[in-house]
């Protein structure tokens, strides 16, 4: 039997997935790790392009590297079949196109001791780097560091997964940047289906948090989080459709009611704005309602949402394109993007300008620059609860439910 000092505190599961080209640096975070005490387990996902190989190769040099070789099954079963092999007292995920600082865990650890001591709290949350090769994001929870239990878990639960802001996080949605007691999150990711295929992150997170006994944050932001282009695909057929009422399910089941209803709402906008469901609720383009028929539309913003929209209203037949911008468009642009410079805000003619950033903070801090420079600030439109307070929810997302 192994003695406690043996049995590692952390395990800390990497799903692999045809990520070859970054896999190498991800588990070499791992075992270059100045906290010693891990159980590393790679879970090679159905693999085609050599991952498995550099999995392999790591547990042939590291005794403390285990890898699980599987058919192709969806990150939730990437994750439960790591979860089974799991020891530590704690579990940590790392993306396989991911990394974590040197020292992570060690300080991560370190700034539990001084909080609370020898306890362990069932979920220690921290903050992560979003890396976008030409800039980094620095992303922290909105809550203040400290332990909370009783009480205070109480209310911090009614406040997720959102702040008064839309769309602010509470508490992080990622489980790369949490440790989750072990059995905790066993006992919660047996509920999620194998099937979902987006959004698994933050129905597993919510779900923890909302069955944990105690939570800590901290400010630490040990984990980067590699952001990569993809193409945006707009799958509106039923089985995309199931998928979401799949999650709503689950959120309804584990959010606090009735505190949890709204904030559930808010969340299922955000993922339909992210999976490019831009005509909800009578809105032509949601969730901005200042948009009419016929109007020419300027996109400002190059993230995700961004590209979401842009597409959208260049295939509109109820509105048009008068142009795409953002304040980094030279950068993008240099790195290949079709889009246009910053200039067109005041070159090209249009009816609105929409900031396409889901962060309704940013919005409005972008409006104000903008109307600085001259905009007129009636032509400006960005993301904000009180265009969604009201809205509805699509009928075939709630119907029977």
């Amino acid at each position: 039997m192994k003695t406690d000092k043996e049995v590692p505190l952390i395990s800390v599961i990497v799903p692999v997935y045809n990520v070859k080209e970054y896999l190498y640096k991800c588990i070499l975070s791992i075992c270059r790790q100045s906290y010693k005490n891990l159980q590393i387990i790679l879970v090679d996902d159905g693999s085609t392009d050599g991952s498995s190989f550099i999995c392999d190769h790591f547990s042939a040099k590291d005794e403390r590297v285990e890898v699980i070789h599987k058919e192709n099954g969806g990150l939730v079963s990437a994750r439960k079949a790591g979860a089974s092999k799991a020891i530590g007292k704690y579990i940590a995920f790392v993306d396989g196109d991911d990394w974590i600082d040197e020292n992570a865990y060690e300080e991560v650890l370190h700034i539990k001791a001084e909080i609370c001591g020898e306890d362990f709290p069932d979920i220690i949350a921290f903050g992560c780097v979003e890396e976008y090769g030409l800039y980094q994001n620095e992303k922290k929870n909105k809550i203040k560091k400290g332990l909370y239990s009783g009480k205070s878990l109480e209310q911090l639960v009614r406040n997720i997964p959102m702040t008064d802001v839309f769309f602010e996080w509470t508490i992080l949605p990622h489980l790369c940047d949490k440790l989750l007691n072990r059995e905790l999150f066993i006992r919660c990711i047996a509920e999620i289906p194998d099937t979902i295929s987006f959004a698994e992150d933050a129905v597993s997170s919510f779900l923890c948090m909302a069955n944990a006994d105690s939570i800590m944050a901290i400010d630490s932001t040990p984990y980067h989080y590699r952001q990569r282009e993809g193409s945006i695909v707009k799958q509106c057929g039923e089985i995309e459709k199931e998928r979401f009422r799949e999650i709503y399910k689950l959120l309804r089941r584990t959010l606090p009611m009735p505190y949890g209803e709204l904030q559930i709402k808010y969340y299922m906008f955000f993922l339909l704005c992210l999976k490019g469901y831009s005509k909800i609720d009578e809105m032509l383009l949601f969730p901005f309602d200042s948009v009419r028929q016929g109007d020419r539309v300027l996109v400002y913003g190059a993230g995700g949402f961004g590209r979401i929209v842009k597409e959208y209203v260049e295939h509109s037949d109820e509105i048009c394109l008068s142009g795409w911008t953002d304040k980094r468009a030279d950068q993008y642009i240099k790195q290949g993007m079709v889009m246009d410079r910053l200039e067109v805000i005041f070159t090209n003619s249009y009816d609105r300008l929409v900031i396409s950033i889901l962060n309704e903070n940013i919005g409005e801090k972008v409006k104000r620059d903008l109307v600085s420079q001259g905009v007129r600030a009636d032509k400006i439109d960005f993301v904000r609860k009180e265009n969604l307070k009201n809205a509805k929810l699509p009928f075939w997302l709630v119907e029977n439910i």
